[in-house]
């Protein structure tokens, strides 16, 4: 059994400045750059959702395949892929609540519910 020291646990919080709050990094990004880096579009939003429902579908699709046609320890990968996939659901999640991946804030709500029902 290993503890942990003093030194361990501080390289793995933030830096705290003297009035105990979290010294923040923050990378100076010229405001047109950044604007541009975080437009936001109809198009862009439909094919980023669409890719990733299209490839959970695709994995649900080989996972059932391999299950019906092959011994179960061929569905153990499948369903580490699939499973992999589903959990990256979590960011497109975070980014529609933040209204961020659509332009449209129907399209931006829809998609929300829809992945959150799923």
């Amino acid at each position: 059994m290993t503890t942990s020291t003093a030194r361990d646990s501080a390289a793995d919080s933030p830096p705290v400045n003297a009035t105990g709050k979290v010294d923040w990094v923050r990378v100076p990004v010229e405001k047109k750059v950044l604007d541009e880096l975080t437009q936001r579009s109809d198009i862009r939003g439909f094919i980023q959702t669409g890719g990733h429902l299209g490839l959970l579908l695709l994995t649900g699709f080989i996972t059932f395949y391999v299950l019906s046609n092959y011994s179960w320890w061929y569905v153990i990968p499948c369903l580490y892929v699939h499973g992999s996939v589903f959990a990256m659901l979590g960011a497109g999640i975070h980014e529609l609540s933040h209204e961020r991946v659509f332009e449209s804030s129907f399209l931006n709500d829809f998609f929300n519910k829809f992945i959150n029902l799923i």
